[in-house]
């Protein structure tokens, strides 16, 4: 997909002969990654289950402000949507799967 406003490409790529999505995310302003978490909601609809998912990118919003952020989050909208979205479709930060209580960013 591409998201003029957030600058987002994802593009269905095949690694070790297993489909996956890659591609930066830009989504700066708390508008634009709305835009983006619903068009990414509804890409991800359309996905196999069976299929392994990679999703990556900088998507400037985090879950849990506490660990991974120096300063508020700035649009809590954008955070409630992020949530809704990873629990929707079962999506983990892996980095924070294996590192529960540290206090640094995924990137």
């Amino acid at each position: 997909i591409f998201h003029n406003t957030a600058r987002v490409l994802m593009r269905r790529k095949e690694a070790l002969g297993e489909p996956f999505f890659s591609g930066p995310e830009k989504a700066r302003v708390g508008a634009e990654r709305l835009l983006f978490f619903e068009k990414l909601k509804h890409t991800l609809s359309t996905c196999d289950s069976e299929e392994y998912l990679f999703l990556g990118g900088d998507f400037n919003c985090t879950e849990n402000p506490v660990l991974d952020r120096n300063h508020q989050e700035p649009h809590a909208a954008s955070k409630s949507a992020f949530i809704r979205l990873t629990e929707s479709f079962e999506l983990c930060d892996v980095w924070r799967h294996f590192h529960p209580g540290q206090r640094q960013y995924t990137w």
